[in-house]
């Protein structure tokens, strides 16, 4: 990937509340997803009725639901550590937070190809399958998904090594007036 530039702003904002904006929303997001999932795990689904047509949602058998329970939780925990972190210029609070998203920018990309693949080959056996205008905006999706999560942990990542440098530029001043 090369390396990546130091970026200063997020958004019209500074770089560190671009982080902190992210770390809550990321919290506020994680919260959500913990009570939705526990929800349908306790509650089971319930058909929905619409102009007297009822259908049952599939959410998956519940491991699903419990692997999302936990990842809310995991991930949750990332975020609270990276808004710890920013605060207090703690850099390696913040590490989890970037390894989790590089691992979930990975699996989003692989997913992601491979869904663009099913799809292709779903429309080479049936052309009646799916116009291929969907096909292109779901393409177009993706792009735009990946590029932002990329964007946003490239923020991160600036942050972090920004606080680094502050850190190590901290601790050689003080050890310089020390040894005077």
């Amino acid at each position: 990937m090369g390396r990546l530039t130091n970026r200063t702003e997020c958004c019209c904002f500074s770089a560190r509340t671009g982080a902190k904006t992210l770390a809550i929303l990321g919290v506020i997001i994680c919260v959500i997803m913990i009570a939705y999932s526990s929800v349908l795990l306790v509650k089971g689904a319930e058909p929905i009725c619409w102009k007297g047509n009822c259908v049952t949602p599939n959410h998956g058998p519940d491991g699903i639901l419990v692997a999302l329970i936990v990842r809310g939780i995991l991930v949750g925990i990332c975020c609270m550590l990276m808004l710890h972190g920013v605060n207090r210029n703690r850099a390696n609070f913040m590490s989890p937070y970037i390894i989790i998203q590089a691992i979930q920018i990975v699996a989003y990309a692989g997913l992601s190809v491979f869904h663009i693949c099913v799809k292709i080959r779903a429309k080479i056996e049936t052309p009646e399958y799916e116009n291929g205008g969907l096909l292109l905006a779901y393409c177009a999706g993706v792009i735009f998904l990946l590029s932002n999560l990329i964007y946003f942990w490239s923020v991160v990542v600036s942050v972090y090594k920004a606080i680094k440098e502050e850190n190590y530029a901290r601790l050689t001043n003080q050890s310089e007036s020390a040894c005077a």
